[in-house]
């Protein structure tokens, strides 16, 4: 009498069916998909009743795709992947291009005591980010057992998976292993991504799952519950507005940017009746988050400044998929010790956010790599390292990196953008223009003797650029043009520039038109 291993050996042996991107395997008890989103994304699911896949539809961009039998397995391999199923129970092994080993089962997907059960290794020295919202603690989610709703996670070894089904599952990281339970479904089904880095993997994340499908620029205020746009993805609160709270929402957003939420919302009128001080410390953290509820005031003023850098990342978000929240485990992936913080994170990529958690203004906080500017005060300081901080009742510590370039509005009633540089690395910035659908791009770079300014406008507007930790300069000029020198900031015009001598920043204004490249050279000796 024939086995069920023998069948499902059979029933694989036959040619597969293609249709597109999509190869189908037809089984005794049912049907398996390996379906391929791009060279470095594919989508496996596995049902017992023989039902059509659910929730990858067909179509898209052809993808170059080579499958062998092995024997054993039948192997399919692509620019970057080489994913190998095994013909006695469909499990998977992932390698990269060059071989490495990325992922694999111990078993394929099986039905156990009422749930499916997927399970494999987890490598020695391998770390698991994401799993949801709703968690805390630890951010390596190694040796946790939870349920979520978010089943999306990603690993160290530059690998990441997402379970689109909609049931809640359950993971158990213990033990060295991964493993996924789904309470009562029928079937399973998920994606593989490969980065190996982690804004990759969330890349890759954004062609199958998109959440910024559209957004407006009133989307950066502050906004009341009715406003909220459909992208938003609401955290849970905390129990009573203390402090405790407020560590617990910095750390809710750093997780929810791990699964890959790209627009977690802060609710700032959680700490309404909040004491003064922790009020204060709240609504600077609602400074520094993607989406923020509550009253405007002096955080609506904020924002304000801050809005053609929101606009950039609101759709950076949108078109790469990546979270406007970036952990230092997501920004610095190769720094070990990055992987241990939870209270402070980068806002964008130019940003290191440090905000305050306790009462009396300090704190410690680590530097990640890089020199890093300390905004309030533009003090210096080395990364790789723990510093102790102390911030005043109304100062949020946010510290820029060096090559930053960051864009701010200088005023609500104008249009001027002063864009501040942070030498001597070079640094771009590309500022959405949400009216001209376009990007105006900001460069700056030493270059020689001398630094080079950029600006390719998409729109008519004046600019100010503040080069930080700059002496006087003995020359600026923009082609033949020689910029004058002015004694004070207030005297500053389009083709003038004023060197700030207690603070050490250069000032210098330029118009650009529309469609024009203006390029300004300062000059030292």
């Amino acid at each position: 009498m024939m086995g069920p291993v023998w069948l499902l050996a059979l029933a694989l042996a036959s040619p597969w069916e293609r249709q597109g991107n999509r190869f189908t395997l037809k089984l005794e008890d049912g049907r398996a998909e390996l379906d391929w989103v791009s060279a470095s994304t594919f989508r496996f699911a596995r049902d017992w009743n023989k039902t059509p896949s659910r929730n990858r539809r067909g179509g898209g961009e052809p993808v170059e795709v080579s499958d062998f039998d092995t024997g054993p397995a039948v192997e399919f391999r692509t620019r970057y992947l080489a994913v190998e199923v095994r013909k006695s129970d469909l499990r998977l092994r992932v390698r990269d291009g060059a071989g490495g080993l990325l992922m694999e089962e111990t078993a394929g997907a099986r039905r156990e005591g009422g749930a499916v059960v997927l399970e494999g290794p987890l490598g020695a020295a391998e770390r698991i980010y994401g799993l949801g919202v709703e968690t805390l603690g630890a951010l390596d989610r190694r040796g946790v057992k939870t349920e979520t709703e978010r089943p999306f996670l990603w690993s160290s070894g530059g690998w990441g998976r997402y379970f689109p089904s909609g049931e809640r599952h359950r993971f158990d990281l213990g033990g060295g292993r991964l493993r996924v339970e789904i309470p009562g479904a029928g079937r399973t089904e998920h994606y593989f991504y490969y980065g190996p880095a982690p804004k990759e993997i969330l890349e890759q994340h954004l062609a199958v799952a998109p959440q910024v499908r559209a957004w407006a620029p009133a989307d950066v205020e502050a906004l009341k519950p009715s406003r909220l746009p459909a992208y938003a993805v609401r955290m849970p609160g905390a129990a009573a507005p203390g402090w405790e709270a407020l560590a617990e929402t910095v750390a809710r957003l750093i997780h929810a940017s791990l699964s890959a939420v790209q627009m977690p919302v802060f609710d700032l009128g959680a700490f309404d009746g909040a004491p003064e001080a922790l009020r204060r410390r709240a609504m600077q953290l609602g400074m520094v988050s993607p989406l923020v509820m509550g009253e405007g005031g002096e955080i609506e003023r904020w924002r304000v400044r801050l809005r053609p850098y929101l606009y950039a990342y609101f759709q950076e978000a949108h078109d790469r998929g990546i979270p406007v929240i970036r952990p230092l485990v997501m920004q610095f992936a190769r720094d070990v010790e990055a992987a241990g913080h939870s209270d402070v994170f980068m806002f964008g990529d130019e940003f290191l956010a440090a905000p305050i958690l306790s009462p009396g203004g300090r704190r410690e906080l680590y530097l990640p790599m890089g020199m890093w500017t300390d905004l309030r005060t533009n003090a210096t300081y080395s990364g790789r390292r723990t510093i102790r901080i102390e911030a005043a009742p109304d100062e949020l510590p946010l510290f820029a990196k060096n090559g930053a370039v960051i864009p701010f509005l200088d005023e609500a009633a104008t249009d001027r953008i002063s864009a501040h540089y942070f030498p001597k690395l070079g640094g771009e910035f590309f500022l959405f223009e949400p009216d001209a659908n376009d990007h105006t791009q900001l460069h700056a770079s030493p270059a020689g003797d001398l630094y080079r300014f950029e600006i390719e406008s998409k729109v008519d507007r004046e600019y100010e650029w503040v080069a930080h930790h700059l002496p006087a300069p003995k020359r600026v000029a923009c082609g033949e043009r020689v910029f004058g020198e002015v004694a004070g900031k207030g005297e500053l015009r389009p083709g003038t520039w004023f060197h700030d001598g207690a603070r050490g920043n250069l000032h210098v204004r330029v118009g650009a038109a529309a469609g024009a490249d203006v390029i300004v050279n300062v000059s030292f000796r």
